[in-house]
């Protein structure tokens, strides 16, 4: 299982070699909060990524399903799902025998090693898609709403991660740092921490182990 800020550390790996059944996905909207340890960030850098490498270079369908992933709280079921989810990349390994994934993920550490692997660039340019585009997602929440599928609080959940994945609903498609993004994420995040009903669902998973829907 890697979820939550399980999923987030795995999320900045340079690569990762998973098991067949992993469980994995941003889960935090679950307990009233959104993923604030990177995890939006990450949904960002890598559709800018993807983009970079698609004719039309437009994020928005990536950003589009790490969206409704991350809102939903999604959890893929499998490592094959969790690539169509966004959570490993077409190059993470995927092992079938779990007593061998500690052996695949040295190889693959000591390939990187060994082939001059360097940490990402702090300050490369990620692509944002801007306040047009989120208010896509903040239209889809809406619907969501109306439709009785989402409570006031995960409409509130919901148009804060738009707020974070849309640069800050920044008035065209722009490129920001991965530290303007954190710092979105922390702004939304500690905003939801002082919202009652947050506060409901984290002692509920508490002493219950179930989420509350509030």
């Amino acid at each position: 299982m890697a979820l939550g800020g399980g999923c987030e550390f795995s999320l900045h790996a340079a690569a990762i070699v998973a098991d067949s059944e992993l469980y994995m996905g941003l889960v935090e909207a679950g307990v009233g909060l959104l993923p604030a340890g990177g995890g939006l960030k990450e949904i960002c850098r890598r559709a800018s990524e993807w983009a970079s490498q698609d004719p039309d270079g437009d994020p928005y369908p990536f950003v589009r399903r790490g969206f409704l992933a991350a809102a939903q709280a999604t959890v893929a079921t499998s490592a094959f799902e969790a690539k169509n989810l966004g959570y490993l990349r077409a190059t993470d390994g995927i092992v079938f025998n779990s007593d061998r994934v500690i052996a695949e993920a040295k190889r693959r550490v000591i390939a990187l090693a060994e082939g001059g692997w360097e940490p990402p660039d702090r300050n490369e340019a990620i692509s944002v898609v801007g306040a047009a585009r989120g208010a896509s997602f903040m239209l889809g929440v809406q619907m969501f709403h109306w439709g009785g599928y989402a409570s006031e609080h995960d409409k509130l959940i919901g148009e804060k991660i738009a707020h974070v994945l849309s640069g800050g609903m920044a008035a065209t498609p722009t490129t920001m740092t991965a530290q303007d993004l954190l710092d979105l994420e922390r702004e939304a995040f500690v905003s939801l921490c002082g919202e009652q009903k947050t506060k409901d669902r984290i002692a509920h998973m508490l002493s219950t182990g179930k989420p509350l829907r509030n």
